[in-house]
């Protein structure tokens, strides 16, 4: 993944996109997602309700219990459309962003979770960059946007707050991060411009179950079905935060725009993306 490191902060335009111009929209999406050291808490656990009607995520200050982030990447989306459906979008990549994250010392990331992700305490220790770091890069990113996306978005969004507030108790109010810190913290308390891929998707892949009562029920798709549906392939090395983003950002094109990156957008760039599918 040498190449991708290379990308960040870069710009690349997809060839075979045109577009005319009158008419024309450009936004700009970012989509991320986060590894962790385990699940939330039970009194933290996400609830997809909030996301799916623009509720504050409203996080109370972490505890021990509360895990932690090990892996946040990113990608930063410019999307130029127009009115005329037969014309594809502009799709230009902005900015890649994939850290490792150093979590403290005697915080341990249990067996069950390296082997979901792979990330261990090592490569933690070796490979990542403080949270602090992090999170300035992304929370000035975060703001740019016009849309952020996510699959199972208010987990990711209620671990960015986890983080926040953690960085915050480190700070005394007299410091001048202080207040920028309790800002951040409200915008993604209070974020509404989120669009969630699971969420958005339920009806489309239409994934029939049975509850413990025995009573059928239509689920919430994980990732790799909502790809398999779209694509009719399951892409292999999710779990790592940097793959669940290139997935994501593919099928939410797709569903949004009808356009596949890795068909339609000629540049180098998505072939390198979907290398590592």
């Amino acid at each position: 993944m040498n190449s991708l490191y290379q990308l960040t902060n870069s710009t690349m335009e997809s060839e075979n996109s045109t577009f005319v111009t009158n008419d024309k929209e450009e936004k700009l999406f970012m989509i991320f997602d986060t590894e962790t050291t385990g699940l939330l808490v039970n009194k933290k656990k996400a609830n997809n309700n909030d996301c799916k009607n623009n509720q504050a995520i409203n996080i109370e200050n972490p505890t021990e219990e509360d895990p932690y982030i090990v892996q946040l990447s990113y990608i930063l989306v410019s999307v130029i459309s127009t009115n005329d459906v037969s014309v594809n979008p502009c799709i230009t990549i902005k900015k890649i962003v994939d850290n490792i994250i150093k979590v403290p010392d005697n915080v341990n990331i249990n067996e069950i979770a390296v082997s979901i992700h792979g990330i261990s305490k090592e490569m933690s220790s070796k490979k990542g960059i403080t949270i602090i770091k992090a999170m300035n890069e992304f929370m000035k990113d975060i703001k740019k946007v016009d849309l952020i996306i996510a699959h199972n978005a208010i987990f990711d969004l209620k671990m960015i707050s986890i983080e926040l507030n953690r960085i915050l108790r480190l700070c005394l109010p007299s410091n001048r991060s202080y207040k920028k810190i309790q800002e951040n913290i409200d915008f993604i308390n209070n974020v509404k411009n989120v669009y969630c891929t699971m969420m958005s998707n339920i009806k489309i892949c239409n994934i029939k179950s049975i509850n413990k009562n025995g009573k059928e029920y239509v689920k919430f798709p994980k990732l790799c079905e909502l790809h398999q549906h779209l694509f009719q392939s399951v892409p292999n090395n999710l779990h790592n935060s940097l793959i669940d983003v290139i997935v994501c950002l593919r099928c939410f094109i797709k569903t949004t725009y009808n356009v596949d990156i890795f068909e339609n957008c000629k540049h180098k760039i998505y072939r390198e993306l979907k290398s590592l599918l």
